[in-house]
This record gives structure tokens, C-alpha cells and sequence, in this order.
């Protein structure tokens, strides 16, 4: 018997990102602040190409805050990608979002 590694609901949603991908003008990827490389899907850089990527490390405030600044300027070394950092504030995290990416411009990526 072979063991599925590959759920069927992440190669739909593999499918579902690709598909999208034409019609998207900037990636939006959430990530915690401190884990971001484990908390990051590493198809999801394969999937976007060259668009450009708004990294937004969460809980910013509970990781260590040398190490966030550095994996944020390691984070934005890849070209078209930026990298903003959102506190945790039980049940604010989406008026912060929002907040953010709103003064977040196509500017900042070129």
C-alpha cells in the first residue's frame, strides 16, 4: 500500500492558487513572526513567479525582536518582495491587516 504524502485538499488548493495566480497583481503570505520559515509554503514562491510578495510576519511582539529584523531583511533579499510586522492583539488582527495593506502601495515593490 503506498502512503499518500500529498493530501487531496492541498493539491486542490495548489490547483485553485495556480489557477488564480493570472488574475492576482500582488501575493499577500502570512507568516508567523517567530517562525517564518516553517510557517511559509514553499510552493507558494514556485506558484507566484515574479509577482510581487507582501510577507506579513505576525505576533511580531512575542518573537524576538533582533531576530525578526533579521529574517525580515532576509525575507526581502528575494527580489519583489516586502515585509511588514503586525503585533498580536487578541481579535484586532484583522483591522491591523487591513490597516496595513492599506497604506501599502505598488510603489514599494519596485
Amino acid at each position: 500500500m503506498a502512503i499518500q504524502w500529498f493530501p487531496g485538499h492541498m493539491h486542490e488548493a495548489h490547483l485553485e492558487i495556480q489557477a488564480a495566480m493570472p488574475k492576482t497583481d500582488v501575493v499577500i503570505e502570512v507568516l508567523d513572526a517567530r517562525i517564518p520559515f516553517l510557517s511559509q509554503n514553499p510552493m507558494l514562491a514556485e506558484l507566484r513567479g515574479n509577482k510581487p510578495c507582501l510577507k506579513v510576519l505576525t505576533t511580531s511582539d512575542l518573537a524576538d525582536e533582533a531576530m525578526t529584523l533579521a529574517w525580515q531583511e532576509h525575507l526581502e533579499q528575494t527580489p519583489g518582495v516586502r515585509v511588514r510586522t503586525v503585533p498580536f492583539v487578541p481579535g484586532t488582527f484583522r483591522i491591523t491587516f487591513a490597516m496595513t495593506t492599506n497604506r501599502l502601495a505598488l510603489r514599494d515593490f519596485k
